[in-house]
């Protein structure tokens, strides 16, 4: 009986280990996918049959790539049930970064960024900084750039309000790490449009023209027709606020030609201005009445005062007293 038990015993603990054998080889190949190839990577992580029944090394390197892998499809980090666990488990293991393993060192920043991305989605801009530390320093170290420059740029997008110099200086900082390893032109296209964004945050508008311009030169040799929409509402936007209007209206009608849904508002609002600002008033008229009234109640407001300010132009009198009212 006493061996019988005994080779249930080595039987069970083969096969456990064989299962935790095939489990590894599976995160790694999911890994080695990452960060170009994602739905791949999710194709191995879902061979992984029972995840909850993985070792805790494996279930933090699952929960890790399984977070990475649907921030890359665009599914963002707006829940911790996964990552958290993983974060925990590298902070402690690497003593929160103080390790010789590079391998180990470089898990635990992806887990700092991605724990900075789900504060990000709760607005928690101090723990989300915090963790935006927490991975530079440890992905410059064991130069992981790819993550090391992901979070220079949201610190740069974090800190606009808090410290604009700064939050510039972080998105500069972004780029010139981009350039170590050129890995996806479409994120040194945002890393731009961000650097521009900043700059026209604060009116430095020849700044913010010339990067905004570098964006959609990369857009148009790229052809990276996603991202044109919202660069040519930037340069329209800063081309008529430098008084440019001419330049001003061709981009923002090349804007509003690939606008998606998301970016709808903001386009027709641009468009309008440009044409209010080359003297076509009735067609600015038009797009600002068709702009849909469930809008948000600032785009409402951008409404309503643009409508205001056509009906002075034109002296429509009765009309300027509505729009005012539902403007205030």
């Amino acid at each position: 009986m006493k061996v019988r038990y005994f080779l249930l015993v080595a039987v069970a603990l083969v096969m456990l280990t064989g299962c935790h054998r095939d489990a590894s080889a599976l995160l790694e190949r999911a890994e080695a996918y990452l960060p170009s190839q994602p739905d791949s990577a999710e194709v191995c992580l879902d061979s992984i049959g029972q995840p909850q029944r993985l070792n805790d090394a494996q279930k933090a390197w699952y929960g890790l790539l399984r977070t990475y892998v649907d921030n890359r499809q665009g599914k963002g980090v707006e829940s911790d049930s996964l990552i958290r666990d993983s974060y925990e488990y590298y902070r402690e293991a690497s003593h929160a970064g103080q390790t010789s393993d590079m391998t180990l060192l470089r898990r635990y920043a992806q887990s700092c960024y991605y724990m900075a991305l789900f504060y990000e989605s709760c607005d928690s801009t101090k723990q989300c900084e915090n963790m935006l530390h927490q991975a530079i320093k440890g992905s410059e170290e064991c130069e992981d750039w790819h993550t090391c420059y992901l979070a220079y740029t949201l610190l740069g997008k974090s800190s606009i309000w808090g410290n604009h110099e700064y939050a510039i200086q972080q998105s500069l900082k972004a780029l010139e790490v981009y350039h170590k390893i050129n890995d996806d032109v479409n994120n040194e296209v945002l890393i731009l449009e961000h650097i521009a964004a900043g700059f026209f945050t604060f009116a430095e508008l020849d700044s913010a023209l010339n990067y905004f311009l570098r964006a959609y030169k990369l857009v148009e040799i790229n052809n990276l027709f996603t991202s044109q929409d919202e660069i040519c509402i930037g340069i329209a936007k800063a081309y008529c606020y430098k008084g440019e209007f001419a330049k001003a209206l061709y981009y923002a009608q090349r804007g509003i030609a690939e606008v998606d849904s998301s970016m709808l508002i903001s386009a027709s609002l641009a468009l309008a201005q440009c044409y209010q600002a080359c003297d076509s008033l009735e067609k600015s008229k038009e797009i600002l009445e068709s702009i849909c009234r469930d809008a948000d109640p600032m785009n409402k407001y951008f409404i309503y005062r643009d409508l205001s300010k056509v009906a002075i132009q034109q002296q429509g009198l009765d009309s300027l007293s509505a729009y005012m009212d539902s403007a205030y």
